[in-house]
């Protein structure tokens, strides 16, 4: 009854006109492709704002002659207006909701018609864009990564019957199946006019049927469903409905509209998480739902549907998708598979005259648009207070309440947050009370467990401190941003002809520079990276490893206190700059793809230990647990270990749904060893019955026992503290520098250097800013607390050669969680590549390989040298 034709493919742009009908045949048109922004496609509008006017010519049936016909727009970004064969049909404000238009009444059947649309997409000049800045409307993270402006999502023409129906709304109740529907015409009803319902799940078989008589003069009609035995929706179940009401006149069916649905519920209750009435622990990752090339605009259904399956793999049962409204087919495949939604407003920058406004019409929308998903179950008003004042503002603050109080009211099927929270803003009254925050690892390993052990507490300062907030103090915990760096390997992203992609030119104003990609492969080689670690593909599968073994450890971490109730990794995918992803931006996975739903799961063993690095003969310590859920039933399980040769069994303590279960603190001795290896703990949990219902390991690097130091030429240090711990570690000390081989010292005095410059070599183990004295100027020693090499944002990595000194330290170049007490707070700043080539064997970078500095340096002086080390 309904027949559309598409209007998706190649239109006539441009950009910047004098007006809308000025732009003529031959003055500057020029193909884009539709859906699609602007600055994805052309090469000199990458950074543009702007106005621009779309042209699109197309062939009408002449069966559509007197009919009613509607034009749609999935989303145009930010403000649109649309003439059809020169008739001005409307605008529309808004870049993230859909457009429909009448416009029967101006088509021409059987001939071909032109449909012209002028956007707008504004900036922040005052002068041309007064009622609508940038600042002052929900964009979302395009001040991030780039403006997103046109025709993003399908277009489309639908010829339909005068009286049709023009929206459902559907609210289904699990426990009574009870499904109250909502429906609405395009105009009064007529005589002789009725709707059947009808719900199935599948084409043939029916759950439900009515029929509803449609009173003359009313414009939306009501009535009730009931669904016997309702099959629920859950990510293990996903059980489907479909809604479809066909409208008849005269007994004639006329229109017919369809709306998919399911059975859930989720609560926020007693501290934790509830779906269909059962404990969920919420494993989500952070989806900025971007795609490299085309930013906003989804790829196929069959790619997003890819992608999903991908996030079911790596263990999330959820998905954030971050400050942006998606494309509905990516909720339809998150329906489809079995994914949570967690949906959010998209953020502004400042709080302006019409923002309030824009912001719940925005919020009404998304409700109305996409309310039938059963995936979608959480929404959030605005990401760690951006656009609003809340520390300084207590009006900001007050509209913050009175909208999350009015979207609930409006939607009390779902859990609203107010405001994702970070230091230093807060929540005010909101169902969740989660919380961001980034610690690098495995060097702040200890500021992230302070952390999770003051935040499962439930501390006072993730919620106003003024006086305002309204807190049940049971609402869920749960660590909504947390994460580490692995990068991409560049050769999966690099274009056909082996081109950088044009977003690797992007970031390069973010974090200092640091997270700025094009070029990474010049500064691997530039720096001696990639003889450290033998190639960029390999340096690339180091981060990776490592961004595993820090994830894994946070997990482990959080699943220890039974207070939290889930977390959402950031990030899903890499997104341009961004390479914390578990996905890199093309969607291919990274090097731990097929091991993490192992620590991403209901049901995880956790090790908890104090160090991994153990010399052969030692007692490793080692205290196991068992987070778990609900389900399986843990009654008779045991918990199962191996080392080398050694291997045994713990019992396991019951324990509750969503309580942590500690078995006996595991202690075994660690093998002889005539050279240093890196051993794995394995640990598996097995059922009363012998299945596994979980594994894990813990990587330890074993040590032989060191010998004494061989037989040489004195040591001088340059304290009694430092001379007595050399000579307790076996070391011969000499009475004064020049009987010394080598001086060692925790400050460069100029008396040493003097001698440096004489053939003296020094060891200057540097514990402070100050350490080099006056020596040495060109170099500086510089703390990275505060600074972009603590990495706890765009992460840091700090490495060591594997050859020399250092050929039997076991494990790669990166330093692992065995470093984790040593790793420098202190850098060495100043070095050129030249130093890299063969005077640093040991040193840092961060991002995308930017800020490389040493943690270890010889520099020669004089005729001596200086051994700089910062560990």
């Amino acid at each position: 009854m309904r027949e559309r034709i598409s209007l998706d493919g190649t239109w006539d742009f441009i950009f910047e006109p004098a007006s809308a009908d000025s732009a003529g045949p031959d003055s500057g048109w020029r193909a884009i492709q539709v859906p699609g922004a602007w600055q994805t496609q052309l090469d000199d509008l990458r950074e543009r704002t702007g106005v621009a006017v779309y042209r699109r010519r197309f062939d009408c049936p002449a069966a559509w002659a007197g009919a009613a016909a509607c034009l749609h727009f999935g989303a145009v970004d930010y403000w649109a207006e649309v003439w059809l064969n020169g008739a001005r049909l409307g605008e529309h404000e808004g870049g993230y909701l859909p457009i429909e238009l009448e416009a029967g009444a101006w088509l021409r059947p059987g001939e071909t018609n032109e449909l012209r649309v002028r956007v707008v997409d504004p900036g922040d000049d005052a002068e041309r864009f007064p009622d609508m800045p940038f600042s002052e409307i929900p964009h979302g993270k395009q001040s991030w990564y780039g403006h997103v402006g046109g025709l993003w999502q399908s277009v489309w023409i639908e010829r339909r019957a005068a009286q049709h129906l023009r929206a459902l709304r559907v609210v289904p109740e699990p426990a009574s199946g009870r499904v109250a529907v909502r429906l609405a015409l395009a105009g009064p009803a007529g005589a002789g006019l009725t709707a059947r319902l009808r719900i199935s799940r599948s084409a043939d078989e029916a759950a439900a049927v009515a029929e509803l008589a449609l009173p003359p003069g009313q414009i939306e009609f009501y009535s009730v469903l009931v669904v016997p035995e309702p099959q629920w929706w859950s990510p293990e179940h996903p059980n489907l409905y479909q809604l479809e009401v066909t409208l008849l006149e005269q007994g004639q069916a006329v229109d017919t509209l369809a709306q998919s649905f399911g059975f859930r519920t989720i609560e926020a209750r007693a501290g934790a998480l509830f779906l269909n009435g059962e404990r969920l622990y919420l494993r989500g990752a952070l989806d900025q739902d971007y795609y490299p090339g085309t930013f906003y605009s989804s790829p196929s259904s069959d790619a997003l549907e890819s992608q999903l399956r991908q996030a079911k793999h790596l263990g999330l049962n959820c998905l954030r998708c971050h400050i942006k409204l998606a494309d509905p087919a990516y909720l339809d495949a998150a329906d489809r598979l079995g994914l949570l939604i967690w949906a959010e407003l998209p953020s502004w920058r400042r709080f302006g005259p019409g923002t309030a406004a824009r912001a719940r019409d925005t919020l009404a929308g998304m409700l109305a648009r996409d309310g039938h998903h059963p995936s979608v179950f959480a929404w959030t008003i605005i990401n760690e207070g951006w656009g609003l004042d809340l520390v300084g503002d207590e009006r900001h603050r007050a509209w913050l309440k009175d909208t999350y109080l009015w979207l609930k009211a409006l939607d009390p099927t779902r859990l609203v947050v107010d405001n994702s929270a970070c230091e230093p803003n807060f929540h005010l009254q909101t169902d969740l009370d989660d919380f961001h925050y980034y610690a690098a690892l495995p060097d702040h390993r200890q500021r992230w467990d302070r952390f999770v052990a003051a935040y499962a507490a439930r501390p006072a300062w993730t919620f106003s401190p003024a006086g305002d907030a309204v807190r049940t103090g049971r609402e869920p915990l749960l660590v909504s941003e947390f994460g580490n760096w692995g990068l991409p390997d560049v050769a999966g992203l690099l274009e056909p002809d082996g081109r950088e992609p044009w977003w690797f030119e992007t970031g390069m104003e973010w974090g200092d520079g640091a997270v700025y990609p094009h070029g990474v492969l010049r500064r691997a080689r530039v720096w001696g990276l990639e003889r450290v670690f033998g190639s960029f593909a390999k340096l690339a599968a180091a981060t990776q490893w490592q961004q595993f073994a820090a994830l894994k450890y946070e997990i482990e971490t959080m699943r220890r206190q039974p207070a939290i109730s889930g977390y959402v990794i950031t990030e899903f995918t890499d997104v341009h700059w961004e390479c914390n992803g578990l996905l890199d931006f093309r969607r291919q996975p990274k090097a731990f793809h097929d091991r993490f739903a192992r620590i991403n799961a209901d049901t995880v063993i956790l090790p908890e230990w104090k160090r991994t690095a153990y010399w052969s003969g030692e007692t490793i310590a080692v205290t196991l647990a068992v987070a778990h859920v609900a389900r399986p039933d843990l009654a008779g399980a045991r918990l199962g270990w191996r080392l080398g040769e050694a291997r045994g069994e713990l019992p396991l303590p019951a324990a509750a749904g969503g309580q942590v279960s500690t078995a006996a603190r595991l202690r075994v001795k660690a093998p002889v060893l005539d050279t240093p290896r890196l051993a794995s703990l394995e640990l598996e949990l097995l059922s009363a019955g012998g299945d596994r219902l979980a594994a894990n390991d813990l990587a330890l690097s074993l040590f032989p026992r060191p010998a004494p130091p061989p037989p040489a030429a004195p040591l001088w240090a340059g304290s009694g503290r430092l001379a007595g711990r050399l000579a307790a570690l076996g070391y011969q000390m000499a009475a004064s520098p020049g009987e010394a081989r080598l001086q060692v010292t925790e400050r460069l005095s100029a008396e040493q250097l003097a001698d440096v410059r004489a053939g003296a070599r020094v060891l200057l183990l540097a514990g402070m800013p100050g350490a080099l004295g006056p020596g040495l100027p060109h170099l500086r020693l510089q703390r990275r607390e505060g600074t972009i090499w603590a990495g706890d944002w765009a992460s840091s990595f700090a490495w060591v050669r594997r050859d020399g000194p250092w050929v039997r330290l076991p494990g790669g170049p990166l330093l692992d969680f065995a470093f984790d007490r040593v790793i420098p707070d202190l850098i060495i700043q100043g070095l050129t590549p030249e130093d890299f080539e063969q005077r640093v064997p040991a040193g840092l970078f961060v991002g995308w390989v930017h800020k490389p500095v040493g943690l270890i340096a010889a520099q020669p002086y004089g005729r001596g040298v200086v051994v700089i080390c910062t560990f």
